[in-house]
């Protein structure tokens, strides 16, 4: 396993704050961010066939265009997660809304929901 993350969202400011704060407690881990699922997708097809490293976690924004969280969640589920089982997923979202984090924790690839901004106490917990 490498030292790789992935994280897929839309917000280019998201993913600064969020690599920012990864890199203050984990200056070895490797962010590749994505802007929305269906490259994040690509990416782990890439992983799944040798060509890609495979990344230690994924953040994952449900709120996205192109593809969101959840529609990720179903490719990834069916497609992915099988052969890529050892991949920690945390939703990382600004949604607050119970339904969200009730539909998202039904996924078994899913590991956390965090709410943006999230703490590197709780974050740390699930890496």
């Amino acid at each position: 396993m490498s030292n790789d993350y992935l994280i897929i969202d839309d917000s280019d400011i998201d993913i600064l704050i969020v690599n920012r704060m990864i890199a203050k407690y984990y200056p070895d881990f490797n962010p590749i961010s994505l802007s929305d699922g269906a490259k994040g997708i690509d990416y782990l097809r890439d992983v799944k066939n040798g060509s890609k490293q495979k990344p230690n976690f994924i953040l994952l924004d449900l709120q996205m265009p192109i593809m969101d969280g959840f529609e990720f969640l179903e490719i990834y589920e069916k497609d992915l997660f099988p052969a890529l089982r050892d991949i920690k997923l945390i939703i990382l979202t600004s949604s607050i809304h119970q339904i969200d984090k009730q539909k998202a924790e039904k996924y078994q690839s899913v590991t956390a929901y965090m709410v943006k901004p999230f703490s590197i106490d709780e974050f740390k917990y699930f890496i």
